[in-house]
């Protein structure tokens, strides 16, 4: 499972598990404009009020699992620092 636990401590925290889009493009690397996308398409979980985007943050973790687990280096986080998550890519 991707390490997660600074989203719960993030600033853009709204909602218990739900982080803004910002903090989600903070957390993951992704562009802002992507994570909008990822959640108007569907492939993440989100409520739209009114101009702002609410993420659930268990959305991010199984899409960036998926990612990974997909090998596709296009669709993955630019600067995943924190997550550690191509550890388990490599094994």
């Amino acid at each position: 499972m991707v390490p997660f636990d600074l989203a719960r401590h993030h600033p853009g925290v709204i909602l218990e598990g739900c982080v803004t889009a910002e903090a989600a493009a903070d957390l993951t690397g992704y562009n802002i404009q992507h994570i909008r996308r990822l959640a108007l398409a569907g492939k993440l979980e989100a409520i739209h009020v009114g101009r702002s985007w609410l993420i659930k943050i268990k959305s991010i973790e199984t899409y960036l699992q998926e990612v990974v687990k997909a090998g596709d280096a296009r669709f993955g986080p630019r600067v995943p620092a924190q997550l550690n998550i191509h550890d388990n890519a490599s094994a």
